[in-house]
């Protein structure tokens, strides 16, 4: 297997940009990361501040947050019905 050779600035980007993502979910409870929908302005705010990075950045990590879930749930709901069709019990 070979190994995919990235520039040295793209990696060195990339993983400033999870540093700050790993501060700004430091500074998130626990209700926060469950449910992005519950950050508001003023969550987002002391996220920031918190984190020591800009709102726009939160905001940025916020919407991502939310699409991995939306796209998550996604998932998990076509697989439990690949499954649950799948699984047939004769004579029930």
């Amino acid at each position: 297997m070979s190994a995919v050779k990235l520039p040295k600035d793209m990696v060195e980007v990339q993983e400033s940009k999870m540093k700050r993502w790993k501060y700004i979910m430091q500074s998130m409870t626990k209700e926060e990361k469950q449910d992005p929908d519950v950050i508001d302005s003023s969550r987002l705010q002391r996220i920031a501040k918190g984190s020591g990075t800009k709102p726009e950045e939160v905001q940025g990590a916020h919407q991502e947050l939310q699409t991995r879930q939306r796209k998550w749930s996604r998932k998990c709901r076509a697989a439990e019905a690949k499954h649950s069709s799948a699984v047939r019990w004769p004579g029930l």
